[in-house]
């Protein structure tokens, strides 16, 4: 109808029916994804509903006089038949007796975050005390069960357990927003005032938390759950360098806020355009050395900034500016490139690295953007000898040898260390000035089928600069 329409042009009415009846219009999609539409109604209270379902199962309905109002979904992966449908009951009519759908949208999307809380804490995001006696923790430290929907461990501000009054927020790593046109901020949440005096508010930062944006405000009012939130954060994309954080604030001792299942999608539609390959995660590469950075990107773009992180991403540095026509070959798709990287010197073994590329076009702005899956480790220093499964004889000469990499400091000493439990307590062999790399070792008479050697470098002024020891346990016979 083009009477009545919340986006302008026409909209859906349902169809003309009597008592004891339903009218309906389906679609389907194929997730994952985020449905939004709006909707009115107009019609007997509480008897006759317009009403929203995937795959015949009830999310919500509306009655009475309603008018034009959002609604958000998280569609899961796999394909879901979406029904809005107008039933009416045995009598009676009211109002316009009709309901109305518009501005219906299904994007498909790529999550970019997604935290459980099942590790304490949680990996990468930064958690606050403004003022308070307690900070966010995990729920699994509290002991009790908080009703957000989640499953496992959530995070908790509990003003009850602390005993007294708190304003701490808990924080998530940066978040790149720069390269998406469309953001959805996913969370399960319940959250308890006492007597109308806690508030809790979910905010946004674009300038690296500098400055804050107000998106959700539990305004002392309860908000029980099990409850789930979906945050439109269209508005506040452009960003390499995003912040949400949830900040509770109790003035005394009072009640909580429990989150779960903290997800933000942004569209796939741009950022599937850049995708890196290797490293993807799981790898141990070793400093100073050389390693192939491979992705692929969009044909049209005329650059790519390569970065790295040695913090799980609170932090990046720059690898290189690649332009496309020196690394990448183009199929007419895509381009497919490569980087060969040497790795800078490390001041210790890092486990917490990701590389990201991000691909610019001609007039510099950032067309896509891809971190590596998962986590891969920085070596400095590794135990070559004995490493595992060898068989030692006591009284022999047995060569220990180990292998160092690119370091950040010299090393002044290098303490050699043997276990017989494997690596549960450590007994000293030798300590040696530099780092020769090797030692002839007499194999003490000690049986152990769970020997294990160690080598710890030391600067000049005795701090630990690496360590590393035998990946599996050798037998002393």
């Amino acid at each position: 109808t083009a009477t009545v329409s919340y986006y302008g042009g026409d909209s859906a009415q349902s169809g003309a029916i009597t008592h004891n009846q339903t009218t309906w219009v389906e679609t389907s999609v194929t997730g994952p994804g985020i449905l939004r539409f709006y909707w009115k109604v107009s019609s007997e209270a509480n008897f006759d509903f317009l009403q929203f379902s995937i795959n015949g199962f009830e999310q919500t309905k509306i009655s009475g006089t309603t008018n034009w109002h959002e609604k958000i979904y998280s569609i899961p992966e796999g394909s879901h038949t979406l029904r809005w449908e107008y039933t009416k009951d045995g009598s009676y009519s009211s109002g316009s007796d009709a309901g109305w759908l518009d501005k219906v949208e299904f994007i498909k999307t790529t999550t970019i975050l997604s935290e459980a809380f099942e590790q304490w804490p949680p990996t990468g995001w930064n958690i606050k005390n403004n003022g308070g006696s307690c900070v966010w923790e995990s729920s699994a430290t509290l002991g009790y069960i908080y009703l957000t929907g989640g499953t496992g461990n959530a995070a908790v501000a509990d003003s009850d357990a602390c005993g007294s009054s708190m304003n701490t927020e808990l924080r998530t790593f940066s978040l790149n927003l720069s390269n998406t046109t469309m953001a959805f901020l996913e969370f399960k949440s319940d959250f308890w005032s006492y007597s109308n005096y806690d508030d809790g508010y979910v905010e946004i930062s674009k300038d690296g938390g500098n400055s804050w944006t107000v998106l959700l405000h539990y305004d002392g009012q309860d908000y029980p759950g099990p409850r789930t939130e979906i945050i439109d954060l269209t508005p506040y994309v452009g960003s390499s360098n995003t912040f949400i954080r949830f900040r509770y604030v109790a003035p005394g001792w009072h009640w909580w806020w429990a989150i779960d299942d903290v997800i933000v999608k942004v569209d796939s539609s741009i950022t599937a355009t850049t995708k890196l390959l290797q490293p993807n995660g799981g790898q141990k590469w070793k400093a100073g050395y050389k390693y192939k950075i491979n992705w692929e990107g969009p044909i049209d773009a005329y650059k790519f900034n390569l970065k790295y992180s040695t913090n799980n991403k609170a932090s990046w540095n720059n690898i290189a500016t690649v332009l496309s026509n020196d690394r990448c070959n183009n199929d007419g798709a895509k381009l497919t490139c490569s980087y060969v990287w040497t790795i800078p010197a490390q001041d210790g073994r890092k486990t917490q690295n990701f590389v990201r590329v991000e691909a610019i076009d001609s007039s510099n702005h950032t067309m896509g953007t891809d971190d590596s899956d998962k986590a891969f480790v920085i070596e400095v220093l590794r135990v070559v000898s004995p490493n595992g499964g060898e068989t030692l004889q006591v009284g022999s000469t047995y060569t220990i040898k180990w292998e160092t990499y690119a370091l950040t400091k010299p090393v002044n000493k290098a303490i050699l260390q043997y276990s017989t439990n494997g690596g549960i307590s450590w007994t000293n062999i030798t300590t040696l000035t530099g780092n020769p790399g090797s030692y002839n070792w007499i194999v003490p008479n000690t049986l152990s089928t769970k020997g294990k050697v160690r080598v710890i470098l030391k600067d000049n002024l005795g701090a630990t600069i690496a360590t590393d020891a035998s990946d599996r346990v050798f037998k002393i016979q």
